[in-house]
């Protein structure tokens, strides 16, 4: 009997490939670039960011998205929050923007503010070709 090897299937993105070989995360020596250097781990941050950036260009009809923000003030009307059994937690907060009630999250879960209390927040919108964006987080 005569047996044969087969070869795994070859990625399409060859040179994402190598580029992601060449780079080791044990090592954050300084590479050159046109604008100056950065560290062996920005270098990967950039590759891994370039598809996500690519895909949702691609979503919205291949035009870079355009964002701005400004940081706001506002007291606490109401508190979302849960924690599971594990010690995950989520925490958002109701305050009033001009007239309207919205909801600032905390993604890191990291404040503990209460009703009454003034929070600081990124007031910001994302605007793609086909879709316009708010988004509001806690910046403390």
């Amino acid at each position: 009997m005569s047996s044969s090897l087969t070869r795994p299937p070859v990625s399409t993105n060859h040179a994402f490939q190598r580029a992601a070989r060449s780079l080791s995360l044990g090592s954050l020596a300084k590479l050159n670039t046109p604008t100056g250097t950065m560290t062996r781990l920005q270098k990967i941050m950039r590759l891994l960011a370039c598809p996500v950036v690519l895909g949702s260009m691609a979503l919205t009809g291949c035009s870079p998205p355009k964002s701005s923000y400004t940081v706001t003030k506002a007291v606490v009307t109401k508190v979302f929050s849960a924690t599971d059994p594990g010690g995950h937690r989520f925490v958002a907060y109701a305050v009033d923007r001009g007239g309207v009630e919205i909801i600032v999250s905390d993604t890191l879960a990291k404040t503990t503010y209460k009703v009454g209390d003034t929070i600081q927040y990124l007031d910001q919108k994302i605007e793609f070709s086909a879709m316009k964006t708010l988004n509001f987080t806690v910046s403390d």
